[in-house]
């Protein structure tokens, strides 16, 4: 419903500013005007979920130096977690401690983990989506 709204509201700037011209852009049977807009108002949601969720970072999550920080900090990588996975992974079986930390970690911020992830894999999808535009374009698929 939230996308289809911003498509209207788009549909409704667009012949605000460029007028008629741009309704054969908007028609139903153009497919790439339609997936211009969709990319369109995707991005913008990305970009709004961006900003609601750039004002709720988790405490363990930012820079500063905080207690819940230095709490977490044995279960909280970067990418060099890539190249140790089997180390790392083998130490919180190991560890009770470890395991329980990790447990409560999730308890306490698994919901915004959630949406956080989430906007990492509409980013991916966006940007495969766009690239199948171009490359669609240069295919003349659109002609």
């Amino acid at each position: 419903v939230h996308c289809s709204k911003q498509k209207l509201r788009l549909r409704v700037y667009i012949q605000i500013q460029f007028g008629s011209e741009m309704n054969d852009f908007m028609d139903a049977e153009n497919l790439f005007g339609q997936q211009s807009l969709e990319l369109t108002s995707r991005g913008s949601t990305i970009i709004a979920e961006l900003q609601r969720l750039s004002k709720h970072i988790p405490e363990p999550f930012q820079e500063k130096n905080s207690f819940e920080k230095q709490k977490y900090m044995n279960l909280i990588y970067d990418f060099t977690y890539f190249k140790q996975v089997e180390n790392l992974e083998n130490l919180l079986k190991s560890n009770m401690d470890l395991r329980d930390l990790d447990e409560e970690m999730r308890e306490n911020y698994v919901d915004v983990l959630e949406r956080f992830y989430n906007l990492f894999l509409s980013i991916v999808n966006y940007i495969d989506d766009y690239n199948k535009i171009l490359s669609d374009l240069r295919g003349n698929q659109y002609i």
